[in-house]
This record gives structure tokens, C-alpha cells and sequence, in this order.
């Protein structure tokens, strides 16, 4: 859809401000799944909620988005600790294998102690920002509703360029498919100094030393 610069003066809004009320409408009348609305709005998902919750627009949380959460936050073996706080001190990347470490130093507690966080079955990672101090935030696993929406466009413009992450990003409504239906995680690393990113993989392990 476009919509010309003389349509959007007469209106007095902008571009950004069209498509979030496009959104806002479709997801009202529940044609949109709230992941979808907001990559419609070019919002990050918690963005897109707050601007339901100024419009007074109830949130319907439907099947697929209870199972997809479900999936992700339910009991699992391989549930993430907290690393809030902690010192990301090195990283490996095994292209050939698809495994990501990264090595993370606590704290707190037994101060100095190393743990590995191992991800296998990786479909894709990106990460940015290596201040080679990092200080983790938070490392947490996400489901892939609010994944594509908080990273589709820099996915598709980093397909664009170079093919990357992989084949299953030329179109992220059947790539998201795809990664779903391989049981593919996705994980989101943020920092309070340093290094973030984010990494698409079947399984995670935490285990103690390199």
C-alpha cells in the first residue's frame, strides 16, 4: 500500500502514524494477531501495547499465540537461569556444527565462577557491540511472535545484503513457520555494557566451566 505525500498533508499525520491506526483498527476487529498488528505498525510488540492500552483496546489473546507461549515459558528442562548482572567473558561460534557458547563469569555469589551457555541447531544469531567487558542484562528466551516483531525488519534487510540468517528469511510469515514447525527457540541477549544480540537454535544447556 501506498500512500501519497499530498494524501498524508491533506490529512495532517505521517506515514508511521497511517499504519498504526491501520493496525490498531484490524487488531480492534481481531483480523490481526497482536504480533502481526505490530509488525504492520513497525512497533516493537510491548511498543504496540502500550498504544492499545492509551487507546483503551483490549488485548484478545487467542490459541495459537497461548500455544506459542506455552512452547516457550512452560515447564522445561532447559529453562534459563538469571544472568542479570554477570560478565559475558568470551564466545564461540561453530558455523559448521550450528553450536553457539558463550561463556559467562557470575557476579555475585561464587564470584569468578565460569558458566557455558551451549545453543545447538542454530538457524541464525546476530551478534553486536563487543565492548570485551560486557555486562549481561538479561539473556531470555522469547517466543518467535515477538521475535519477528521486534527484529523482522533488520532480518529482512540483513537478507537483502548477504543472504543471512538463512534462505528461511526471505519471507518471514512461512520462514516463521518454518522455524516452528523445527522447534526453533529464539533467545535475546541485552547488556547494560556492551554486547547484545540475539540467537535462533533447537536447544539450550547451561553447564559449569568452558
Amino acid at each position: 500500500m501506498v500512500i501519497s505525500d499530498e494524501i498524508l498533508e491533506a490529512a495532517q499525520v505521517t506515514e508511521a502514524e497511517i499504519r498504526a491506526e491501520i493496525a490498531l483498527a484490524l487488531f480492534a476487529r481481531e483480523r490481526l494477531t497482536l504480533g502481526q498488528a505490530a509488525r504492520v505498525a513497525d512497533l516493537p510488540q510491548l511498543d504496540f501495547q502500550a498504544l492499545l492500552a492509551t487507546r483503551k483496546i483490549a488485548i484478545h489473546y487467542g490459541i495459537a499465540e497461548l500455544e506459542e507461549d506455552l512452547s516457550v515459558f512452560g515447564d522445561r528442562d532447559d529453562a534459563l537461569p538469571s544472568f542479570h548482572d554477570d560478565y559475558l567473558v568470551g564466545y564461540k561460534v561453530d558455523c559448521k556444527a550450528r553450536v553457539i557458547g558463550l561463556h559467562i563469569m557470575a557476579a555475585t555469589l561464587e564470584q569468578g565462577t565460569i558458566s557455558t551457555v551451549t545453543l545447538a541447531g542454530v538457524e541464525g544469531y546476530r551478534f553486536e557491540n563487543d565492548a570485551f567487558g560486557n555486562i549481561i542484562l538479561s539473556l531470555e528466551a522469547v517466543t518467535l511472535t515477538q521475535f519477528i516483531s521486534d527484529f523482522g525488519s533488520e532480518i529482512r534487510e540483513s537478507h537483502r545484503l548477504s543472504g543471512a540468517p538463512g534462505p528461511w528469511a526471505a519471507s518471514l510469515e512461512p520462514g516463521q513457520q518454518y522455524l516452528r514447525e523445527k522447534e526453533i527457540q529464539a533467545f535475546v541477549l541485552s547488556s547494560s555494557y556492551g554486547m547484545s544480540g540475539w540467537v535462533l537454535a533447537k536447544r539450550v544447556s547451561v553447564t559449569t566451566g568452558y
